[in-house]
């Protein structure tokens, strides 16, 4: 799994696992959502290594 270096590289990571499901990007607040997860990885955009319940939780709360 690469690294997540920059914002627009996180937003796609949550978009692409939002539309892994049946929902689309256009149901969330990806900026809000990837602001949240940022704050969570303690200030950088590798996101990706962020435990799952809390990366889902972030993705719930950025539901439009």
């Amino acid at each position: 799994m690469p690294t997540i270096d920059t914002r627009t590289e996180a937003e796609q990571y949550v978009i692409d696992a939002i539309e892994a499901g049946d929902a689309t990007r256009h149901e969330f607040d990806i900026h809000a959502i990837t602001d949240h997860l940022y704050d969570l990885a303690g200030g950088t955009w590798d996101i990706q290594h962020i435990e799952h319940e809390h990366f889902w939780r972030a993705v719930e709360a950025g539901a439009r």
